[in-house]
């Protein structure tokens, strides 16, 4: 389709660090520049997208995010008079769920059996095309549309009843053929969420995340670090009747389009893949949280920001993450000091400053009796870093922000990194200096 080439060339010509509409209004001089920065840098509450928060406040009107969106992707503009009732094909309503609908406020117009044309307020919506072609096997030819006329659409064609949105998706994702992905049952018993050793801070970020109906959970970490664990343990939290399981391998295997169609087949409440190895599962991933699913999966990282880049690697849309990661859980396994032979010693100097520890304070390091073998320690230890991505961390990862800048963000909000978890867990005697080595210092205290 030569509009979806126009779609990545056309973003190409504008700068990157501002919303596309916000550029694009400005560039023809129709608002006010210090009204727009107020917008601007207010941070978005909810699900909130830039352009509500434009017509919120005033300063556009949505018949002229319309027209500066059609201009500048070169696509038709559907906008009836409003005194009269948008024109409504009731028939091509079965062609897409409800849900879907409502949640990306796109509404079918018409259908001629080869091509769809589909009612868009934003730009975003543009990358739901593969999809589309999935659920109905029609090719997507986008009309940009206000916002009333796609709410007074999709009023017309999904009249709300108790209930109806979500069995009309079900109904419809049965429809689509696939095969089946495979489900990986647990090999051992799983620790409850309460016992995987976060803080209090932790488990109440991570909670919250788990709570959103939508959206994208990563859990990173190097190799043996427990990250496949924690995943479980939280679809054990989550306790839902209808979870899909991928394994890495399997979804490797298979193409976008056969996996979205099998989870669509399914409807299930969670989708969970065993680890996102490259960037086609990364892909199906970010697509399934983007349509509505809640997705969990694991990436082989060093720490939480690492992720984000290595998703970047992967070429996965700065935009599209940003829209659906709800957070980020890294962790690393680091060994336990044997409690009946650790000796104590003061922090000093260089190590202490690395880690932020108060010069004198008391640690612990390993000696070695018979209870650890001779070695000074006795079991593993996980160390958590929990970043829940809210407004002002999602723009900087639409922004596709440096490492440093993520982090400074991330420290600015208070928010307890992998060096500040192992700093309590050494303050607390609970491992050594020793084992403070695998894991890097914050970017901050680096050359103290």
């Amino acid at each position: 389709m030569t509009w979806i080439n126009t779609l990545t060339e056309s973003d190409a010509r504008l700068d990157r660090g501002q919303p596309l509409i916000m550029r694009l209004i400005e560039a023809v001089d129709r608002l006010d520049p210090e009204r727009l920065e107020q917008v601007y840098n207010a941070p978005l509450q909810g699900n909130v997208s830039i352009e509500e928060s434009l017509l919120r406040a005033g300063l556009a009107d949505e018949h002229q995010i319309a027209r500066a969106y059609s201009d500048h992707y070169l696509l038709p503009i559907f906008d009836p008079p409003p005194e009269e009732a948008p024109p409504v094909d009731r028939q091509v309503a079965s062609l897409l769920p409800a849900q879907l609908c409502r949640e990306h406020r796109i509404a079918p117009l018409a259908d001629d059996g080869t091509t769809l044309d589909v009612a868009i307020f934003s730009p975003d919506s543009l990358w739901l095309a593969d999809d589309l072609r999935l659920l109905c096997g029609r090719h997507m030819r986008p009309f940009f549309t206000p916002l009333s006329v796609i709410e007074k659409l999709l009023h017309l064609l999904y009249p709300t009843t108790p209930g109806e949105a979500p069995a009309s998706w079900k109904r419809d994702a049965a429809a689509v053929q696939g095969k089946s992905p495979p489900t990986l049952p647990p090999t051992r018993p799983l620790p409850p969420l309460e016992s995987l050793g976060l803080s209090p801070r932790q488990r109440a970020d991570l909670s919250a995340m788990l709570s959103s109906p939508h959206g994208l959970v990563l859990f990173g970490g190097p190799r043996r670090s427990g990250r496949s664990t924690s995943l479980q343990s939280c679809l054990k939290f989550l306790d839902k009747p209808n979870v899909c399981t991928i394994d890495a391998q399997e979804a490797d295997r298979l193409t976008v389009a056969s996996a979205l169609r099998a989870w669509l087949r399914q409807d299930p409440d969670v989708v969970a893949v065993d680890q996102i190895r490259n960037g086609q599962t990364a892909q199906i991933c970010v697509r399934a949280a983007l349509t509505g699913h809640f997705v969990l999966s694991t990436l082989e990282c060093d720490d939480a920001f690492s992720a984000v880049s290595r998703l970047a690697e992967l070429e996965v849309d700065a935009g599209s993450l940003a829209e659906t990661l709800q957070g980020l859980v890294c962790q690393r396994l680091v060994r336990r000091l044997c409690s009946s032979c650790r000796s104590p010693q003061k922090a000093v100097g260089r190590m202490a400053r690395r880690y932020g520890l108060s010069e004198g304070v008391t640690v612990y390091r390993p000696v070695g009796c018979g209870d650890c073998d001779g070695t000074g320690y006795r079991g593993l230890l996980p160390i958590f870093e929990v970043i829940r991505v809210d407004p002002p961390f999602s723009r900087l990862i639409r922004q596709q922000s440096s490492l440093e800048t993520l982090q400074r963000g991330a420290i600015a909000a208070n928010i307890p990194l992998l060096p500040d978890s192992m700093a309590e867990a050494i303050a607390a005697g609970l491992t050594s200096f020793e084992e403070a080595m695998s894991i890097p210092p914050r970017r901050d205290r680096r050359g103290h």
